[in-house]
């Protein structure tokens, strides 16, 4: 008998501009969750989770959310 295997998600990466808006890119897509254009450096590795903003849209916190 075979045993069903469960999709496994792959999880979203931060995605960090300088000016601190934390936004979240699934892999394999071009852009980040609101469409915010990946342009730049990701700063996530330098700039520490409490000092960033999350973007409403790509969190789900705002009215926009997805």
């Amino acid at each position: 008998m075979k045993t069903q295997e469960t999709p496994t998600e792959t999880p979203a990466f931060d995605w960090v501009k300088a000016a601190g808006q934390w936004h979240l890119s699934d892999p394999g897509k071009p852009g980040t969750r609101c469409g915010a254009p990946m342009l730049g450096n990701n700063h996530a590795w330098h700039i520490p989770a409490n000092d960033r903003r999350k973007c409403p849209r790509c969190w789900g916190t705002g009215p926009d959310r997805l």
